[in-house]
């Protein structure tokens, strides 16, 4: 497939068609992809960076409020927080 692409995506560049070397070279990215995800050269996996999410922002709000009136307890809870969010 990979060698057959090529040669689509050759024959569209002499025959100046633009349109048909694009849709070769897409065409050649998705088998070097599917490629690399069968060797393991490339991983997929799916990254939730809870950090930046609202419902997250809210509960940290929320909890460093409640602290207020404990400064010590407050200022444990932010430096626990801080290692984990780096």
């Amino acid at each position: 497939m990979n060698a057959k692409a090529e040669d689509i995506y050759s024959k569209a560049l002499k025959a100046d068609n633009l349109n048909a070397a694009i849709a070769a070279i897409r065409e050649l990215r998705g088998i070097t992809e599917l490629y690399a995800k069968i060797t393991g050269e490339l991983q997929s996996q799916t990254v939730n960076n809870i950090i930046i999410a609202p419902e997250w922002v809210n509960l940290r709000n929320v909890i460093l409020a409640a602290l207020e009136p404990y400064p010590e307890a407050r200022r444990a809870v932010i430096e626990a927080v801080g290692r984990v969010e780096t």
